[in-house]
Order: C-alpha cells, then sequence, then structure tokens
C-alpha cells in the first residue's frame, strides 16, 4: 500500500512539472510573439541597427535590402548613401543626386531623401495610428495621419507634413508587420515635392517584405 502511494505521487508530481513547463513555455510564446506591445512602451523599443541594410547592385537595379528583417525595395540607380551625413542617425539614408544638405544635416535645400528604419514592436495598425496621431513633429507646421494601402499587400499608415519653415515636406509610411513596425520615409525640398514623390511613389511599388514565422 505504502508503495502504491509513492508511485501515485511520483505520478502526481510528474503530471504537475510537466503542466508548469507547458503554462511557463505558453506564457513565453505569448509574450513573444503575440502579445501587443503597450503604445506606452514604443518609445522602449529597440531597432534594428543601420548596419544590417546594404545597397545591392542586381539586374540594372540598385536595391536596399536588409535581409535579417525580410526588406527590399528599389531606388533609382544614381542615388547615394552619404556616411559623413548625420553618421549617428538609426536610420538608414540615401540621397538623390541633387540633393543638398542644409544648414543643419537633417535639411535639405534641394532634392530627396529616404530613409528607412526597423523598430522591434509587436503592434497593428489602429495602435500604431493612435501612436504616430499623438507624437506630433514639433517642426511641422502641418500633419495628416491616414491608413494607407501599399501594393494591395500591405496596410500602413501615411504621415503627411509640411515643414514650411524650412521650406521643407514629408511623407512617412509605417508598416506594422512580423512583430515590427517598417518606416519608410521621403523628405524633399518644398520646390522638388512633385518630384521627390513621384520617385518614393516608385519606390513604394518595389517594396517587398517577407512574412516571418519567428522573430
Amino acid at each position: 500500500m505504502i508503495r502504491l502511494n509513492f508511485s501515485f505521487n511520483k505520478k502526481i508530481f510528474f503530471i504537475f512539472i510537466v503542466l508548469a513547463l507547458i503554462s511557463i513555455t505558453s506564457f513565453f510564446i505569448w509574450e513573444r510573439y503575440f502579445r501587443l506591445t503597450p503604445v506606452e512602451e514604443f518609445s522602449l523599443a529597440k531597432f534594428s541597427p543601420k548596419e544590417n541594410f546594404k545597397i545591392i547592385e542586381k539586374e540594372n537595379q540598385k536595391l536596399v535590402v536588409n535581409l535579417k528583417d525580410g526588406i527590399s525595395f528599389a531606388i533609382p540607380k544614381d542615388w547615394e548613401v552619404r556616411p559623413k551625413v548625420l553618421p549617428k542617425s538609426v536610420d538608414f539614408l540615401v540621397y538623390s543626386k541633387d540633393a543638398e544638405i542644409g544648414e543643419r544635416a537633417f535639411l535639405l535645400k534641394k532634392g530627396c531623401k529616404i530613409s528607412t528604419l526597423v523598430v522591434y514592436v509587436n503592434t497593428n495598425l489602429e495602435n500604431l495610428k493612435k501612436y504616430l496621431s499623438e507624437r506630433k513633429n514639433p517642426l511641422a507646421s502641418e500633419e495628416i495621419t491616414e491608413i494607407f494601402d501599399v501594393r494591395g499587400k500591405y496596410k500602413a499608415i501615411r504621415t503627411n507634413a509640411k515643414l514650411e519653415k524650412f521650406n521643407m515636406g514629408g511623407v512617412a509610411i509605417n508598416i506594422p508587420l512580423n512583430r515590427r513596425v517598417y518606416e519608410i520615409s521621403l523628405d524633399f525640398a518644398l520646390p522638388d515635392k512633385e518630384r521627390c514623390i513621384s520617385i518614393f511613389n516608385q519606390v513604394l511599388n518595389t517594396l517587398e517584405i517577407k512574412r516571418k514565422l519567428w522573430f
């Protein structure tokens, strides 16, 4: 009888351990892959290092590629990286050949600039729109945030901004996918607005983001 009780207790203990491990594993999977990042934690999020981005020339195209985060898009062949401009920026930056930098390194007197960034937050369109709507650019004289469709493949938040004081404008596209937010932004000198936006739309038409099952 004593032996039977001992064997029974061992089985109960074993079942308890298995259930505890399943619970811990389930919580870890939920926390890492399914839990939405609270909006108030967005500012604490980590970024994909800009070293993850590369320029690749392939089949008469110049591509911006980040293999780790699964994003790529084509840019005009004469656009260039200027590593000495804003070297501490967390964004990966490319400039039109005719771009002229203003008095401050983030300003443009002429031409266009495209920046891209990947932020590690798990969110949806609704929360992302709320965050971006509340986080107004203090330099913008006008700013509009709206839901936008990219190529019929990616739901995004688009923000249009005008920086009248600096004679500049901008468009930012933020796509929540793969437990990340992919941001592609355009800055332009106002006299070059139509040309730069036309180029930016062509860039967006080449955008590819590979869906990732794991982090």
